[in-house]
């Protein structure tokens, strides 16, 4: 949730600073040309920073659902109603899971 918000965070610096680049515009085009290349470098930053936050963000769903899924075995391994009796030639009932 932490990592979401970040992204966001930074998904929206990135939309403010494209659309401040825009309206600093000079009639020049020698002045145009190093702010639209600083806009990229700023757009192609924000971005990786978001790629590298959105994987960490698949990792920590990946490992909560991997543990999530042990806690539900592990509480179906000791459920005593998936355990079935049966008996055994001397007659004597034996629990088997």
């Amino acid at each position: 949730m932490r990592n979401t918000l970040r992204a966001l965070n930074l998904t929206l610096i990135l939309a403010v600073a494209l659309g401040l680049g825009a309206c600093n515009r000079r009639n020049s085009t020698d002045r145009e040309e190093p702010a639209a290349r600083q806009a990229g470098r700023t757009a192609y930053q924000l971005r990786q920073d978001i790629k590298k936050d959105a994987r960490e963000v698949a990792d920590k769903l990946r490992k909560a659902g991997k543990e999530a899924q042990e806690g539900w075995n592990e509480a179906k391994h000791e459920d005593p109603s998936n355990r079935k009796e049966k008996q055994d030639q001397s007659g004597r009932r034996k629990e088997q899971k």
